[in-house]
């Protein structure tokens, strides 16, 4: 009889915890539905044949649907004309048909797409999708890999991250990256990947953490305060990375991946105006920030070409004591220049050359009046005027 009893409890106590399993699972499916049934619509599409990014943005405002990508994934490839009634789902595998691409839908009815998995790779491909996690292509091993599949502490931003964070150049990339902060001194920069940096500031010396644009080992430490019109991604690998990218990595590298042009006419602006309204000895100053990037095709499908520049200018906040007027201006600039040739579809070759100019007082604010010094009285003392 108490063996009886005993069962009952039991049968009792799975019969609660399945009831509870299928009410929390009944609760999810409600809450999916209306945005699953708005996808699973067919409507009116009418998009022109055109850059893939730009396509898939617009079948998301025509389907009422969420699509997410990244960037990098779509960088440099078209998608077909799509007329006629679609559910979400179609339209999305006509616009990525022949592009190596595919789609995959979330619990919540979000499309995600993401490079296709080949055949060594469909078992890792289905993990990734039961996850739920987004495919993101990271270089840290100079080849192309998902980022899942890297055995490396890293941190890849895309350039959707980056904008709302408001990152601009290397400098602010402590606000996303644990771990990494930015000091410096005047145009010296000396960042630190989990507390590794060097505190030397003289001509000719290096940073232990190694910065790669696009690529290229940059020698010259002014380049991580420049700030970059046309950031694609950012890529930051934690820890000794010496046997792929060699000297000055003990704490880490730091690559930054600029676009690249594409076949379809693009422009992108940002103008940014602020004004500091001065406080103490400190005067007023406005300063005025300015990015854009613009691509356009030469022959299509074959070469483009794309220019980006930024320039960032304030006459300074400081006040100089013998005129009475500003102090410590700042002008900044940078140009880039890049082409795109595709002489077929194995081959992609991209060529870029940049120009930077960098020009600030902000060193020189601090010079002595006069000779007047604290340590003026001192005998023996040598100091500079």
């Amino acid at each position: 009889m108490a063996s009886s009893i005993a069962t009952v409890k039991v049968f009792q106590k799975n019969l609660l915890a399945t009831v509870g399993a299928l009410s929390l699972a009944a609760s999810t499916a409600l809450l999916a539905q209306p945005v699953q049934a708005q996808a699973a619509v067919a409507k009116n599409i009418d998009i022109p044949a055109q850059s893939l990014a730009s396509s898939l943005n617009q079948i998301g405002r025509q389907t009422s649907s969420e699509i997410i990508f990244l960037s990098s994934t779509v960088q440099g490839r078209r998608a077909p004309a799509v007329h006629g009634n679609f559910t979400a789902e179609q339209a999305i595998r006509l616009a990525i048909e022949g592009t190596a691409l595919a789609a995959r839908q979330t619990p919540q009815g979000a499309y995600v797409i993401e490079r296709a998995p080949s055949s060594g790779e469909a078992g890792a491909g289905s993990a990734a999708a039961e996850s739920g996690d987004a495919e993101i292509v990271v270089t840290a091993r100079k080849r192309e890999e998902r980022l899942q599949d890297v055995p490396i502490s890293i941190v890849a931003l895309p350039q959707s991250a980056l904008d709302k964070a408001g990152v601009k150049s290397v400098a602010d990339l402590g606000t996303l990256v644990s771990g990494f902060t930015m000091g410096g001194f005047v145009t010296f920069a000396q960042p630190a990947i989990r507390g590794v940096s060097t505190t030397s500031s003289q001509g000719g010396s290096e940073n232990p953490n190694a910065f790669y644009l696009d690529g290229v080992y940059q020698v010259s430490q002014r380049m991580l305060l420049s700030e970059q019109p046309d950031i694609d991604h950012i890529e930051v690998l934690k820890g000794p990375q010496g046997t792929l990218f060699g000297r000055n990595s003990t704490g880490g590298a730091i690559q930054i991946f600029t676009r690249d042009p594409v076949f379809t006419p693009t422009l992108d602006t940002n103008i940014e105006v602020g004004a500091y309204p001065g406080a103490g000895s400190s005067r007023s100053a406005a300063r005025i920030d300015a990015r854009a990037f613009v691509s356009l095709p030469v022959v299509s499908d074959v070469l483009a070409v794309s220019f980006s520049g930024a320039a960032s200018y304030t006459k300074g906040y400081y006040t100089e004591d013998r005129t009475g007027g500003s102090a410590g201006s700042d002008s900044n600039k940078l140009i880039r220049g890049k082409i795109l040739f595709t002489p077929g579809s194995a081959l992609r070759i991209v060529a870029s050359v940049y120009y930077t100019y960098s020009h600030s007082n902000a060193a020189n604010t601090e010079e002595l009046v006069n000779g007047l010094s604290a340590v003026s009285g001192v005998p023996g003392v040598i100091f500079a005027t």
